[in-house]
């Protein structure tokens, strides 16, 4: 279940009694906002919402969503903003009141960095491929010959992405970029595929010589069910660049392709993905030893293996690796933070009371610093006490972390 950020914006300043929300009870002016329901009141005075955060999620520019209020008159529930709006407020719309947080500067940091804490298990690959894992979004990574590149989420073996290439053409294929090789050394390459629809299709992979304009290897399936496709080569000693090219063979044809893996045999060194900003987020690594779907595939603890941390390298993490690859896949188990979410309806899969607890925890930090000097006590308590209910909420939904014991290095 997801949660946008806009709800965890809102739960965390209800938690924290920082927040209210209402609607406007009639089309304000450029310099005010009514509600007569919600805010009109005989007991509030003057100076209850002064200075507070006005923000209005659906104003229509973007410089219109928030304002200090400057002032309040509780007789009518009107609201006045430090700074004209260029769009008036409309009857029934939405607002939302914040104290000290400003929603979209100091509350989105809180979240996006209350998010940082909280980690989800993540399985992926080794390779050279630029999204060769196929959960990059979008195919900007992919060339086409008459074909369509597009990504789907069903029927996915791994993760949550696969790329399905739609044949304009017999033998329509995509492939990846050019990628730069070691002349005269071995390289294997692996895929899982399907074929989805077309009549007698043939899925065919293909290491390509960019240099030579050649095939150096292929493999085929005609299979409906996922099954892997696998070729290794000596790439000649005049080929400095190849490709990987996915091909279907009938016009109309439709095939689904996932974890496209190119390594080479001979390095005991391979670049990690570039989600590894930490050696801490890498778990461990295994071999996937069969041929179909990994859930079908016996994963054997690689031997031996350490990161290799270089912080002002092009490629700041790598794998080093005792044996060297040997043709199957190797899958790295991690753990990453949640992202930052973009906008008020980007959603986070970070279990709710999780996330909430996580950005109190940031909220309270960011108010004993910058908040009110005479609050400054109180807000180190409240401090104080949203981190004990992080860490129980961690204990309940963070995911257990066991690491292999492992030789410093390989024996």
């Amino acid at each position: 279940m997801s949660t946008t950020r806009k709800v965890l914006r809102e739960k965390v300043g209800g938690v924290m009694g920082l927040y209210y929300n209402g609607t406007c009870s009639a089309l304000g002016t450029t310099a005010t906002l009514v509600d007569a329901v919600g805010l009109k009141s005989s007991l509030k005075g003057s100076q209850e919402w002064v200075g507070q955060y006005l923000y209005r999620p659906a104003a229509a520019a973007a410089g219109d969503m928030t304002r200090q209020i400057y002032t309040f008159d509780p007789a009518t529930g009107t609201l006045v903003p430090d700074t004209a709006w260029t769009n008036a407020p409309a009857n029934a719309e939405a607002y939302e009141i914040y104290r000290y947080l400003h929603p979209e500067k100091e509350m989105v940091n809180c979240i996006d960095q209350g998010l940082a804490r909280c980690f989800y298990k993540y399985w992926d690959i080794l390779t050279l491929v630029t999204d060769g894992n196929m959960e990059t979004s979008g195919v900007t990574n992919w060339t086409v010959s008459n074909s369509a590149a597009t990504k789907v989420t069903s029927g996915v073996p791994r993760g949550t992405q696969a790329l399905r290439s739609t044949n304009a053409a017999a033998s329509g294929y995509l492939r990846t970029a050019s990628i730069d090789v070691r002349s005269s050394t071995s390289y294997f390459v692996s895929v899982y595929c399907r074929v989805i629809s077309g009549t007698s299709v043939t899925a065919t992979l293909t290491l390509y010589d960019v240099t030579n304009s050649a095939a150096l290897a292929t493999d085929t399936s005609t299979g409906m069910n996922w099954e892997r496709l696998t070729c290794a080569y000596a790439v000649p000693s005049t080929c400095q660049q190849v490709q990987v090219r996915l091909t279907g063979s009938a016009l109309n044809s439709i095939t689904e392709w996932k974890d496209l893996v190119l390594l080479p045999y001979s390095v005991d060194e391979i670049a990690l993905p570039s989600w590894v900003t930490e050696s801490a987020y890498v778990i461990d690594l295994y071999e996937a030893m069969g041929d179909y779907l990994y859930q079908h595939t016996p994963l054997q603890p690689w031997p031996w293996w350490r990161v290799v941390e270089s912080r002002d390298a092009v490629v700041p993490f790598t794998a080093r690796l005792s044996p060297r690859p040997n043709g199957h896949p190797i899958l790295i188990e991690g753990h990453r933070p949640y992202g930052a979410l973009s906008a008020d309806t980007t959603a986070t899969y970070c279990a709710e009371e999780l996330a909430v607890a996580a950005i109190r925890c940031e909220a309270y930090k960011w108010l004993m610093a910058s908040g009110p000097l005479a609050d400054t006590q109180r807000f180190t308590t409240l401090w104080k006490l949203a981190e004990t209910d992080f860490r129980e909420k961690s204990r309940q939904y963070q995911p257990r972390i066991r690491r292999r014991v492992q030789h410093s290095e390989p024996f």
